[in-house]
């Protein structure tokens, strides 16, 4: 698969910083599955411009009509990145964004949006990794160790790396409208189900290392305790995305109208029942938002007709896992 991945992205600019790929295609290898691609770029007006020329066919005439500087500004609104969709190369129907370093790196630290660093919460293929950017490798593990971090605090004090990894898969899939409608119902499970020991690989350092003080695991990582007083809470809490963090220091105060300066409520929250319910609260907030501008966005970034199809594709997926299940 890493062989049509790199002729596929040898059809594109070469001047990029990190080109990853996720999604059932990569897993499964499927022939009719669309390939899903990320081009992280330095400066996406220059990325752009390069592009039209090479491949002016994947560019709606809206897009066409203003050029490289309307794309750009237009790819920076909402969270940051362009997508095209349904674009058939080397045999294969791919679909692939582009985001500014910059914009990802802030999404990796903060979740401001929680869109691309929630596809990062999952294994992907590199299919030509970031091997001398330092600081986006350390964005991408200060993103996993996020994730793993979020999950131990919406999770009881004994779990199973099912639990585990369903949980920091659904970290981004929370308040997304289309899983209501237009995306499998079984989506969750069969990511984890399908990658369970790719999600180990992934995970292993920072379960075995980093988190070992309050983590435990056993030798297989299919079964774990972490510790749960409420100083580790705490620590957990000020080790939060900071965007998160800040949503969830604002629900303290609105919920029990006093100010609190964030360590105070941190403090107060570590001691509190209710804490994964606003955690959850607060990440539905991140991804309703997110996912809402982003599909709007589609309209104008792969065109109103292509935006359609795509919708109606995803529309009948969902209606025919719900179907399945209900049978």
């Amino acid at each position: 698969m890493l062989e049509i991945l790199s002729r596929i992205i040898n059809r594109f600019p070469k001047e990029t910083v990190w080109v990853f790929s996720y999604g059932s295609a990569i897993r499964n290898q499927k022939q009719k599955k669309m390939i899903d691609l990320i081009f992280v770029v330095k400066n996406a007006m220059k990325w752009h411009q390069q592009n039209i020329l090479l491949n002016k066919s994947h560019y709606s005439i809206t897009n066409s009509m203003f050029g490289s500087k309307f794309l750009t500004y237009l790819q920076n609104s909402a969270a940051g990145v362009f997508f095209k969709t349904h674009i058939p190369i080397e045999d294969k129907i791919v679909k692939y964004g582009v985001v500014e370093e910059s914009r990802l790196v802030a999404d990796l630290y903060k979740w401001d949006y929680l869109y691309l660093a929630g596809r990062l919460h999952k294994p992907i293929v590199n299919v030509d990794p970031p091997d001398t950017d330092i600081r986006l490798k350390n964005a991408y593990e200060k993103n996993l160790s996020s994730a793993l971090r979020c999950s131990l605090l919406l999770l009881p004090e004994k779990f199973t790396d099912q639990m585990l990894f369903q949980t920091i898969t659904s970290l981004s899939y929370k308040g997304d409208f289309r899983m209501y409608f237009a995306e499998d119902v079984n989506k969750i499970n069969n990511i984890v189900g399908k990658q369970k020991s790719e999600f180990k690989i992934l995970y292993k350092d920072l379960i075995t290392n980093q988190f070992k003080p309050y983590l435990h695991a056993n030798n297989d990582l299919t079964h774990f305790e972490q510790d749960t007083r409420d100083d580790v809470i705490f620590a957990h809490l000020n080790q939060l995305p900071s965007h998160l963090a800040y949503l969830l220091h604002k629900e303290f105060i609105r919920k029990f109208r006093k100010m609190y300066d964030q360590e105070e409520s941190f403090s107060l929250m570590a001691k509190w029942p209710e804490l994964p319910v606003y955690i959850n609260k607060c990440l539905r907030r991140i991804v309703l938002i997110s996912s809402a501008k982003q599909s709007l966005k589609g309209l104008f970034t792969t065109g109103i007709i292509n935006s359609l199809l795509y919708s109606l594709r995803k529309l009948g997926k969902g209606i025919d896992s719900q179907f399945n299940v209900k049978t």
